[in-house]
C-alpha cells in the first residue's frame, strides 16, 4: 500500500468489525474489505499476469448533518494520472456483508456493506461516538453559534477542527506528512527501477554466495555454468538484491511428489520450469522486485524458443504466508501438501507444490472435472430427443416387417 491507514475512529460498536475482512465475488472480480484498513479487487482470469492491486486505504469519514454517512479510502492502486478512491456505504441488514460494488466514475469506487451494527436509528450519529470532553466542547459551539457569537462559517471550522481531533477527519497537517512520505517513498523507488539485472555469471561470487550461503559452492558452480538453469539478478549500487534461479526440465525428470502437475495426455518428455530459488534482501522487499524478477522468467519460458514448457512449478513452507501471498497473486494454484517435505536443523516441515500453468499446459483433470466432461458430451447427444429418435427408429423397423408380409407373392411362372 502507498501508505497506512488511518487509526480506528467512530463509534465504538463498530471496532466489531476492526480485524476482519468480507469478500464479494461477480464473474470478473473478487472484492475484498477490511474495515479501517483497506478495500482490494482481484480479478478472476485464467491469464497469467491477471490484475490485483488496492482501491483504496482507510483514511476518514465522510460527515453529513452530523451524521457518519461513509468510509472514505483513498490512495489506492494508480490509476492513470490519479489513485483510486473507494466511498463504503453503511447500511442495515441482517449479517455483515458486502452486497454489492461499482465504479460510478473512472477510479472511483463505491461498495455497499449492510451490517446489524448500524441498524439502530443512532448508530452513525456523530455525537454519542465522542468523548465527554469533546461532547462539551461540541455544546460550546453550539451555544455560541445560538447566541450569534459565532458565523455559519466559523460554526463549521470548528466543528470540522472538533472532528479532526476526534480523527473522524484527516487534518491539514497530516495530509501534508502523509504527502511527504508518499513522494520521499516514491523517489525511493524511482532509485530502484534505475537499478539492473544480470545473469548471476556476470556478478561477483562473493555477492552471490552471501544470498546463498546456505548453499554448498557446487551448487553455485551449477546454476552458473550450467545451461539448463535460469537465473537472474536485481542489482542496485552494485550490490546485489534480489535473486531468481529455476531449472528447466523434462517432465520424467521430476521427483515422484511433482510428477503429475500436468495433466496425463502431455508427453513424459514435455518440458517444466521449477524455481529453485526466488529472494530479495530484506530492506528492499515489498518494493517490486520478486514480481520483476518472476516476470522476468515468464517473458522467457513464453517466448517462442520456450514454448514446449507447460508449467513452471515450486515448493513453499507451509508457514510462509507473505511467500504463498505472493505466488497466489502471480496465479500460482496449489497443487498438493507434502508432509515433512524439509529438514530445517533436523526438525521435519510441511510443504506446498505451487504451480503455474503457460504454453496451453492443463493440470491433471479431477473427479469434477471427468464428471463434466460427461456432462458435456451428453448435452451434445441431445439426450431429451433420444425417446424421439428411438420411437421413429422403431417405427421404420415395424413399417419394414408389416410391408415385407403384406407384399403380393410374384406370380408363378409357367413354362410351356
Amino acid at each position: 500500500m502507498r501508505v497506512k491507514p488511518s487509526a480506528f475512529s467512530g463509534p465504538l460498536h463498530l471496532r466489531e468489525l476492526y480485524g476482519k475482512c468480507f469478500t464479494k465475488t461477480d464473474d470478473s472480480y473478487k472484492y475484498e474489505f477490511c474495515p479501517f484498513f483497506n478495500v482490494t479487487q482481484h480479478e478472476q482470469s485464467l491469464r497469467w499476469n491477471p490484475y490485483s492491486g488496492v482501491l483504496g486505504v482507510w483514511q476518514e469519514w465522510e460527515v453529513h448533518n452530523n451524521t457518519l454517512r461513509a468510509m472514505v479510502l483513498r490512495e489506492g492502486d494508480t490509476c492513470g494520472d490519479r489513485f483510486r478512491t473507494v466511498r463504503v456505504i453503511l447500511k442495515c441488514g441482517n449479517k455483515s456483508e458486502v452486497t454489492n460494488v461499482t465504479e460510478p466514475h473512472t477510479c472511483d469506487y463505491q461498495l455497499v456493506f449492510h451490517t446489524p451494527l448500524v441498524c439502530h436509528p443512532h448508530a452513525l450519529l456523530v455525537y454519542p461516538s465522542l468523548n465527554t470532553s469533546l461532547q462539551e466542547e461540541w455544546d460550546l459551539i453550539e451555544g455560541r453559534l445560538l447566541n450569534e457569537e459565532l458565523t455559519k462559517q466559523g460554526y463549521e471550522k470548528s466543528i470540522r477542527r472538533l472532528f479532526e481531533r476526534a480523527g473522524l477527519y484527516m487534518s491539514e497537517a497530516k495530509r501534508v506528512e502523509q504527502k511527504k512520505k508518499i513522494i520521499a517513498k516514491e523517489e525511493h523507488d524511482d532509485e530502484l527501477e534505475t537499478g539492473d539485472f544480470h545473469s548471476l555469471e556476470k556478478c561477483s561470487k562473493q555477492d552471490v554466495k552471501k544470498m546463498f550461503f546456505h548453499y554448498p559452492d557446487s551448487w553455485f558452480e551449477a546454476i552458473t555454468s550450467n545451461t539448463k538453469f535460469y537465473s537472474l539478478a536485481a542489482i542496485f549500487d552494485t550490490r546485489i538484491i534480489g535473486i531468481i534461479v529455476s531449472e528447466v526440465k523434462r517432465r520424467f525428470k521430476c521427483n515422484r511428489e511433482d510428477a503429475d502437475i500436468l495433466a496425463s495426455s502431455f508427453p513424459l518428455s514435455t518440458e517444466v520450469a521449477y524455481i529453485l530459488s526466488l529472494g530479495v534482501v530484506e530492506t528492499f522487499r515489498r518494493c517490486g522486485i520478486a514480481s520483476l524478477l518472476l516476470n522476468s522468467l515468464l517473458s522467457y519460458l513464453l517466448s517462442a524458443d520456450q514454448n514446449n514448457c507447460k508449467a513452471i512449478y515450486l515448493h513453499v513452507l507451509t508457514t510462509n504466508v507473505s511467500a504463498i501471498r505472493f505466488y497466489e497473486r502471480q496465479s500460482f494454484k496449489q497443487h498438493s501438501f507434502l508432509p515433512y517435505y524439509y529438514s530445517i536443523h533436523a526438525s521435519p516441515h510441511d510443504a506446498y507444490c505451487y504451480v503455474l500453468y503457460i504454453n496451453g499446459g492443463q493440470p491433471p483433470w479431477t473427479f469434477t472435472d471427468y464428471m463434466k466432461h460427461i456432462g458435456d458430451s451428453l448435452a451434445r447427444l441431445q439426450p431429451c430427443l433420444l425417446p424421439q429418435r428411438l420411437l421413429l427408429t422403431a417405427q421404420k423397423v415395424w413399417r419394414r416387417v408389416i410391408t415385407g408380409t403384406i407384399a403380393p407373392k410374384p406370380p408363378p411362372v409357367h413354362h410351356s
